[in-house]
């Protein structure tokens, strides 16, 4: 089904059951609703582009992302400019308890 960006002539306008204003609305119509609404007089129709369609959907679910977010990494080794306590540590002589 095609998407469409439709504007109204007048404040606002209704066809095929859809409410129009001069502001674009962009929806997706069959055949049948795009000819209804291509010849009326009273809107503006502007039939969009196969790019345009991937868009228009990506827009509809603003802040839903497909990519999975990744568990953060697990440190197991002291980060760098960190010393290990235990490495710093004076030794002790055998005979010293």
């Amino acid at each position: 089904m095609p998407y469409i960006d439709v504007t109204s002539m007048p404040e606002t306008f209704r066809r095929a059951g859809l409410s129009f204003s001069r502001k674009p609305r962009r929806i997706s119509v069959d055949d049948k609703t795009l000819k209804a609404l291509a010849g009326e007089a009273n809107l503006k129709v502007i039939v969009l582009k196969e790019e345009k369609k991937a868009a228009a959907k990506k827009a509809a679910t603003p802040g839903k992302s497909k990519a999975k977010s990744e568990p953060a990494a697990k440190v197991t080794e002291p980060a760098a400019g960190i010393s290990d306590p235990a490495a710093n540590a004076p030794e002790k002589a055998q005979g010293d308890s």
